[in-house]
C-alpha cells in the first residue's frame, strides 16, 4: 500500500521545514512527499529544494498560477500517487506515529473510507512565547455516514475536524471530487460529500500539533464568514441527502434543526464579538443573523450596521463588569478567529 503525504503552501518558509520533518519523521514513512507551492514569494522553493536534495521521496511543485488556496489543496492531491493519500497543512506537525495509526485503522476497517484524529495545540503569542495544550476529546459518535453529518455539525459546529488528521483511500477522491473553490473553507464542504458518498471515522486520540498563530488561515477567514459559508455548506448536504434516498419531509425537517442551531450559534458569535468591541464583526454576526430569518435580506443595510455598532458599544461597556473584564478578550485574531 503505497502512502502519499501532501502539503500545500504558500509563503510559510518559516514554518514549513519543521512540518515536513514531522512527516519524515514518522514510525511508518511516506512512500512520497508532495509539496505543491501555490507562488509562494518567500524561500518557500529554496527550503523543500535544500530538504528534497536529501530526501528522495520529496517532491516539489511550483504552480504556474496562484491557485489561490483551495486550488492548490485539490492540485497536490492530484499529483500524488499513493493509495492512501494524508492531508498535511503547512503550519501544523504531525506527531510522530501519526501515519501509523491511522493506516492501521484503515488496514483494519476496509469498510472505512477515511479517517480523521484529534489534536494537540502549540500556541505561539506575539511575543514569541508557546504553550502546548491539551483538549478533551469530544464525544459522540465516531463514524459518520449520510444524514449522521447533520447532527455531526451541530455537535462540532466550530471545529469539525483538522484537516491535518484526514487520511483517505484515492477511491474516496476519485468519488467525492476536488475541493469546492467557492467557500474558502472548502475542506469543510468536501468533508461532508465525504460522510455524503462513504464512511468517516474519527480517531479519539491526538495525531498532530495544531499550530496557533497570527498567520492562521482562520484568522484570515473570520470568524462570521465561517459561520456563513459551514451554513451554506450543511444546507446543500441537506439536500443532496435526497440522492441517497432521503424523503423530503426528512430533509425539511433535518433542514429546520440545523437553521435553528445555526442561528443559535451566530447569535452567541454576535455577543461574543459586541463584548470584545469588535464592532465590525457584530455587525457582520447581525447580518448573518437577521439574512437566516425570511425575509430578513430585505432590511436596509444601513439599518443592520448601525444596530451593530449600537450592540457592539453596549456589549463592550458592559463586559468591563463580567467575569474577566475586557481582558478576557485579549486573544481574539490570535487563538481565536476575529
Amino acid at each position: 500500500m503505497r502512502v502519499s503525504v501532501v502539503i500545500p503552501t504558500y509563503n510559510r518558509a518559516v514554518l514549513l521545514k519543521e512540518t515536513i520533518q514531522s512527516v519524515l519523521d514518522q514510525t511508518r514513512p511516506a512512500d512520497e512527499i508532495v509539496v505543491s507551492d501555490d507562488c509562494s514569494i518567500d524561500d518557500t522553493g529554496d527550503v523543500v529544494c535544500r530538504l528534497a536534495a536529501q530526501y528522495p521521496q520529496i517532491r516539489y511543485i511550483r504552480q504556474a498560477t496562484n491557485l489561490r488556496g483551495v486550488g492548490n489543496w485539490s492540485a497536490v492531491i492530484e499529483a500524488s500517487q499513493g493509495d492512501i493519500i494524508a492531508f498535511c497543512t503547512d503550519d501544523d506537525l504531525f506527531l510522530p506515529d501519526h501515519l501509523e495509526r491511522s493506516l492501521r485503522y484503515l488496514a483494519e476497517h476496509p469498510h472505512v473510507d477515511m479517517v480523521h484524529a484529534w489534536f494537540k495545540t502549540l500556541a505561539t503569542q506575539p511575543d514569541g512565547s508557546a504553550e502546548i495544550l491539551d483538549h478533551p476529546v469530544p464525544p459522540g459518535r465516531r463514524t459518520l455516514e449520510g444524514e449522521q453529518g447533520v447532527f455531526y455539525m451541530m455537535r462540532r459546529y466550530s471545529w469539525p475536524f483538522h484537516a491535518a488528521t484526514l487520511v483517505f483511500r484515492r477511491s474516496l477522491w476519485e468519488r467525492v471530487g476536488a475541493f469546492d473553490p467557492r467557500f474558502e473553507l472548502a475542506d469543510t464542504g468536501w468533508f461532508l460529500r465525504c460522510v455524503l458518498h462513504g464512511r468517516v471515522h474519527f480517531l479519539a486520540e491526538p495525531h498532530i500539533m495544531n499550530r496557533r498563530h497570527l498567520g492562521n488561515w482562520s484568522n484570515s477567514v473570520g470568524a462570521a464568514k465561517m459561520h456563513d459559508e459551514v451554513n451554506r455548506m450543511v444546507l446543500e448536504f441537506i439536500e443532496a441527502l435526497g440522492t441517497t434516498g432521503t424523503g423530503l419531509a426528512r430533509r425539511r425537517a433535518l433542514r429546520e434543526a440545523w437553521l435553528m442551531h445555526h442561528r443559535y450559534r451566530t447569535a452567541r458569535l454576535l455577543l461574543a464579538r459586541g463584548r470584545a468591541g469588535a464592532t465590525d464583526q457584530c455587525t457582520d454576526a447581525l447580518s448573518l443573523l437577521v439574512n437566516s430569518f425570511p425575509g430578513g435580506r430585505m432590511l436596509p443595510r444601513r439599518m443592520v450596521n448601525r444596530t451593530g455598532h449600537i450592540l457592539s458599544v453596549g456589549l463592550s461597556k458592559l463586559q468591563a463588569f463580567l467575569p474577566g473584564g475586557r481582558a478576557k478578550y485579549a486573544n481574539l485574531g490570535v487563538s481565536v478567529p476575529r
